[in-house]
């Protein structure tokens, strides 16, 4: 604001004073020097820089953000539950949980199946070994045996 505009508002907030009875026009006095004004500002200063005044101005935050943890606890949990209900508009599944549960059904159901496979096999493999060709049947099983005869024919 330009020194004309805040004279001109400064004049007319006088003479809105002194309309009211608020205020005499003849004797209204402003002091503004700098001097008298930090005078009145440096006992405050020395006063908030003792120990006793931290710990006062530390006390007085702890108190005021305890008062202020409800509503913040409040506005998180309504934005929460806003939050779920957009996610349950957009998902198809409802919850975030449904979905988490329908993997987890699926993946015990795949194991289910998997296991009957695994039985079912081991039911029908047991009506005994397989056939071997004959060349199988007569060879030796030794261990020893390489690819060199031995001297008792096996």
């Amino acid at each position: 604001m330009n020194l004309g505009t805040h004279k001109a508002v400064f004049q007319w907030v006088l003479k809105g004073l002194a309309g009211e009875g608020l205020l005499s026009l003849n004797n209204l006095g402003v002091d503004a020097t700098t001097p008298e004004a930090n005078a009145a500002l440096y006992p405050n200063r020395r006063r908030l820089s003792t120990k006793i005044a931290k710990a006062l101005t530390r006390r007085r935050g702890e108190l005021i953000e305890r008062s202020l943890a409800h509503p913040k606890r409040a506005l998180i949990h309504a934005a929460a539950f806003n939050l779920s209900l957009i996610l349950r508009q957009m998902s198809p599944l409802g919850t975030a949980r449904q979905p988490a549960d329908l993997f987890a059904a699926l993946y015990f159901a795949f194991l289910r199946l998997t296991q009957a496979a695994q039985v079912a096999l081991l039911v029908l493999g047991s009506r005994g070994p397989l056939p071997r060709p004959a060349r199988e049947r007569n060879r030796c099983r030794c261990s020893h045996r390489g690819n060199a005869p031995l001297s008792t024919g096996c």
